[in-house]
């Protein structure tokens, strides 16, 4: 075109060069029928950031919900006339720590040991006569749910005390929850310790 006006063939060039003209945003396409979040791409970032502070939120409400007590077990040399010592770690409702309580040593031959065993609610610690390590310690882990209101420690011991309460420790949720408890294992009872 250019070259028919420089002949003169036309009076004006149809394009100027120095002229061009920005180009179309495409106002001639039809507009989008999709959601204007998915056009836009922030759906996946506000779906992603929604499922973050949904699982964030989860997990604050799970630590408020449930923790986990940690037991440091430490025994004087020797302990229970010299034979092994089994010592039972319980979650327990009410009913069934006024249960262990009132069976005592009695305890660890009863049928509920062997129910509650089962739901995962006993931890057993034993104490060897002679630890190959030199020391006589054990740490355990209890983890607490909402159900259980007391953590009781029972320990098997040949010479029973009259003081039942030395062999049989019974602990309500807030002296154990959360907490850190150490446990003296002596020769003929049990202390607990609270850090």
């Amino acid at each position: 075109d250019d070259a028919l006006a420089a002949d003169g063939m036309l009076e004006k060039a149809l394009v100027r060069r120095s002229d061009t003209t920005p180009p179309r945003a495409f106002s001639a396409l039809p507009p989008s029928r999709r959601p204007p979040r998915a056009r836009d791409g922030h759906y996946s970032d506000s779906l992603l950031a929604r499922a973050a502070a949904a699982l964030g939120l989860t997990v604050l409400l799970a630590a408020g919900c449930s923790s986990s007590a940690q037991l440091n077990f430490r025994c004087d040399a020797p302990i229970n006339g010299g034979l092994l010592l089994t010592v039972d770690v319980v979650r327990a409702s009410e009913e069934q720590a006024r249960l262990i309580q009132s069976l005592g040593e009695r305890w660890f031959y009863d049928g509920s040991r062997e129910t509650l065993r089962s739901s995962g609610a006993i931890n057993t610690v034993t104490f060897p006569t002679n630890d190959p390590s030199g020391q006589c310690v054990r740490d355990v882990s209890v983890p607490v749910t909402g159900k259980d209101k007391f953590l009781v420690i029972v320990a098997d011991y040949k010479f029973q005390s009259p003081d039942t309460s030395k062999q049989v420790v019974t602990l309500s949720r807030d002296r154990f929850k959360g907490k850190t408890l150490r446990i003296a294992v002596h020769d003929r009872e049990l202390s607990v310790e609270s850090r």
